[in-house]
């Protein structure tokens, strides 16, 4: 073992307590960071998989408020592209939905070739049918619709039906559970005026929705149409969830400093401690970079103690949370927390730990280079 190794681990040995202490202040700053960054990757995923359930990857359109017309061709060549999945047409609108004797309440109608297909995941009640339409839990509730229940749809030019309620879902996203009902294309096509060869778009699945992006050119260069991805519909959710996850980030790096003024204030006690020692070794021929590097070591070391404590500890806690279950009504869907760990928050955390620790540790070897042999050993 180096003798500057060597001498940084008896130094932190030489005071237990503290040093425990300092190191089990990057632990918990490392833990926290992993905890907060875990939680938040898992509840980001989670909103990405309830709008990947609900919502097409890329939607073709003809225009703002602009039928698309003759779509079966179309959809046929859309549908050869290696990279789509599978394309489906749909119809969407605004309607007035209620019942009788209760005010109408404004919805948006969404007509797909077999609702209950999409909606299966999220189904928590239904009632026997071929033809009705399917809402969320909080609108049947504040319109005092059940399964089997009686429904008035109303579209914008007049056009009225009955249907049944078949189902009621939650998607845990209120945009939807609140404002979204659905029914089967024919019928939608009927209540909202389009003729049965126009649709509003075609709803394009793609073997990898990330990639939606640029595929949504490649369409668009394809078919002349205005082509939107789901990233860019949703684009101010996905973007506030990315501003608080900084924002939290932000919040926890806090904690880092004050692990780091731990840390230095234990390098700085034990240099103050150690004058004696390294005004006899510089005596002796120890060189000045030698001994700062002592006490840079040990930050590391500390740092490096904290890191392997703090990694223990956010991952277990991490993993104890993720095997609770829970009851959020905003997460429903969810039975147990939403974590997601990925290895780059990991490096990160440690990262931050170590450039912490270290520059502690430079702190104190600056002041060791700057001590003078003829006054620490007069002074001592």
């Amino acid at each position: 073992m180096p003798s500057f190794l060597w001498m940084a681990a008896r130094y932190i040995r030489h005071r237990p307590r503290v040093s425990l202490v300092a190191a089990g202040g990057v632990a918990v700053a490392v833990a926290v960071m992993i905890m907060v960054m875990g939680i938040t990757n898992g509840l980001h995923d989670y909103l990405i998989g309830r709008l990947l359930g609900l919502e097409a990857h890329l939607e073709l359109l003809a225009g703002v408020d602009l039928p698309l017309a003759g779509f079966e061709s179309l959809q046929l060549a859309v549908g050869q592209e290696p990279y789509v999945q599978s394309v489906e047409p749909y119809v969407q609108g605004q309607v007035l939905l209620g019942r009788s004797g209760v005010l109408p309440r404004g919805v948006y109608l969404r007509g797909l070739q077999d609702p209950q297909v999409q909606l299966a995941p999220y189904l928590t009640a239904s009632a026997p049918g071929e033809e009705g339409i399917f809402m969320g839990e909080d609108l049947a509730m504040a319109l005092g619709l059940e399964p089997g229940s009686e429904g008035i749809l109303v579209g914008g030019r007049g056009n009225s039906r009955p249907f049944s309620v078949l189902g009621l879902f939650r998607t845990g996203l209120e945009g939807y559970d609140r404002g979204v009902v659905y029914l089967t294309l024919d019928a939608a096509q009927e209540i909202l005026g389009y003729s049965p060869h126009q649709v509003t778009g075609l709803a394009v699945y793609l073997h990898d929705p990330l990639q939606a992006g640029d595929r949504a050119e490649s369409l668009q260069a394809l078919t002349g149409l205005w082509v939107r991805s789901w990233q860019a519909k949703h684009k101010d959710v996905l973007a506030t969830a990315k501003v608080e996850q900084r924002a939290l980030l932000i919040i926890v790096l806090a904690t880092f400093v004050v692990a780091g003024i731990g840390v230095g204030n234990l390098l700085w006690l034990n240099v103050w401690e150690k004058r004696r020692d390294i005004g006899v070794l510089q005596a002796l021929g120890a060189k000045g970079d030698l001994l700062a590097r002592v006490f840079f070591l040990q930050g590391v070391l500390l740092g490096a103690m904290g890191i392997g404590l703090g990694l223990a500890l956010g991952l277990s806690l991490l993993g104890w949370l993720k095997g609770r279950p829970i009851h959020v009504p905003e997460l429903t869907f969810a039975q147990h927390l939403p974590v997601l760990i990925k290895g780059k928050d990991l490096v990160l955390a440690a990262g931050v730990a170590l450039l912490v620790t270290g520059g502690a540790g430079l702190a104190a070897a600056r002041e060791v280079s700057r001590q003078k042999i003829v006054e620490v050993l007069a002074n001592e």
